[in-house]
């Protein structure tokens, strides 16, 4: 995949990439993750697939208002580590992501 912050809609029908099996996380906590794909979705939030060390595949939505969390900026195959709160509303949401390591490119 070329470099970019996520797969427009028709890019994203257009791959390959398979979101089944891709669940929402319902756990709190600190996860470490590998970013497997990027797509924009409605009212410009940025959808990521990502699989969990522990081998779980997890989707998660962000917001232009928490900035994507840092994720819009991540290239896919990137290291992560990724934390989700509850927030007021009793609501599971990603509130921090780190890179641990960026894949290698590909000359």
């Amino acid at each position: 995949m070329t470099e970019q912050r996520g797969l427009s809609r028709r890019q994203f029908a257009a791959s390959s990439f398979d979101p089944d099996g891709y669940v929402f996380n319902e756990q709190p906590g600190e996860f470490v993750a590998v970013i497997d794909c990027k797509r924009w979705g409605k009212r410009k939030k940025l959808i990521t697939y990502m699989t969990f060390e522990d081998g779980r595949r997890i989707v998660a939505p962000t917001w232009p208002r928490s900035r994507y969390e840092g994720l819009a900026d991540m290239m896919v195959g990137s290291r992560i580590r990724i934390g989700y709160r509850l927030n007021n509303a009793g609501t599971l949401c990603v509130r921090s992501v780190i890179l641990l390591d960026n894949p290698r490119r590909v000359k």
